[in-house]
C-alpha cells in the first residue's frame, strides 16, 4: 500500500455488547495510528510523498463515539489536549501545537450522534437538519483545532451510506461557508434573520438558509399559511347556495371557467 501511496483511515466503531474489549477512544485511537506510523518509519526505506509521513490517520464518527455512553466532544477535547502535550516533546511525531488536529485527523463523519441503525438490510446515519447548532459547533471546533489545516493534505466531511445524504451535504456546504466567514457558534441565531427583507451581508444569506429561513422557503410557508387562513372557519359559516359558482359546471358551459383554473368551493 506504501508502494501505491494507499494510507489507512482508523476509526472506532459504534458500541456494543463487546465494547469494552474495542479501542474506542479518539485518544487511544490516535495513539495507535502514530505507534503504527512510527513503526512504518522505523521499518520502510521511505513512506510515499502522498501520505504525508504517516501510513495511518484517524477518521472521527460523533455517532460512533456517542455509542458508548459518553459526550463526543468531551472525548475530542482529550484528544486535542493529548496532542498539544505530545507537541512539547521530543517524540518525532509530527504535530502542530496551534493546529492539534491537522496532521492525524483525516475525515470527519458528519453524522447525527443517536440516529444510527443497521437493521433489516439498511445502515441510516443522523443527517444534519436545517438549523442543527451543535453539528455546527462541532464542525466550527474541529476546524479551530486544525481540521482541514494541513498544507500537505486535504481533508474530508463525509456523510456515509443512508438517507438524506442530499441535505446532509448541503448543509455541510453551508456550515464551511459560515467557518470560512468567521461565524461563530455563538453568533449563528434565526432571530438575527429577517426573512421578509433584503439581507444584509453573505453571513445573514447563508444563516437563512441554515434555518431554513430563506426568501423561497419564506414565501412558500406564507403561502401555506394564507392558503389555509379560513380553516378554522370550516363548517361555521351558512350561505345561501349558489345557481353554480366560478367553478362550477354551469360556468363551464358558459365558457367563464376552465376546469381546475380554481380549487373547488376554496373562492366562493
Amino acid at each position: 500500500m506504501n508502494k501505491y501511496g494507499i494510507g489507512v483511515n482508523m476509526e472506532a466503531m459504534a458500541g456494543g455488547p463487546n465494547e469494552m474489549f474495542k479501542l474506542w477512544r479518539p485518544k487511544d485511537m490516535v495513539a495507535a495510528c502514530r505507534a503504527v506510523n512510527i513503526t512504518a518509519r522505523n521499518e520502510l526505506d521511505e513512506i510515499h510523498e502522498a501520505l504525508d509521513g504517516a501510513i495511518a490517520k484517524f477518521t472521527i464518527d460523533m455517532e460512533h463515539v456517542a455509542g458508548f455512553g459518553v459526550e463526543p466532544w468531551e472525548e475530542m477535547e482529550l484528544l486535542i489536549e493529548q496532542e498539544k502535550w505530545l507537541a512539547g516533546k521530543d517524540y518525532n511525531v509530527k504535530v502542530d501545537e496551534d493546529n492539534p488536529l491537522a496532521y492525524i485527523v483525516r475525515m470527519y463523519h458528519l453524522t447525527k450522534p443517536g440516529w444510527e441503525t443497521s437493521q433489516g438490510t439498511g445502515h441510516t446515519h443522523g443527517p444534519f437538519r436545517r438549523g442543527d447548532v451543535e453539528l455546527y459547533e462541532w464542525l466550527y471546533n474541529m476546524v479551530e483545532a486544525g481540521f482541514g489545516k494541513n498544507p500537505g493534505e486535504e481533508a474530508y466531511v463525509m456523510y456515509e451510506v443512508g438517507g438524506e445524504q442530499t441535505g446532509t451535504v448541503y448543509m455541510a456546504q453551508i456550515a464551511m461557508d459560515l467557518i470560512e466567514l468567521g461565524l461563530e457558534p455563538s453568533e449563528l441565531d434565526p432571530s438575527k434573520v429577517d426573512p421578509d427583507s433584503q439581507y444584509e451581508n453573505e453571513k445573514e444569506a447563508l444563516m437563512a438558509r441554515f434555518f431554513r429561513m430563506d426568501r423561497p422557503n419564506f414565501n412558500r410557508e406564507w403561502s401555506k399559511i394564507e392558503e389555509h387562513a379560513f380553516d378554522p372557519l370550516d363548517g361555521l359559516l351558512q350561505a345561501e347556495g349558489f345557481d353554480f359558482t366560478w367553478s362550477g359546471s354551469g360556468a363551464i358551459e358558459q365558457g367563464g371557467n376552465r376546469p381546475n383554473e380554481w380549487k373547488s368551493e376554496e373562492y366562493q
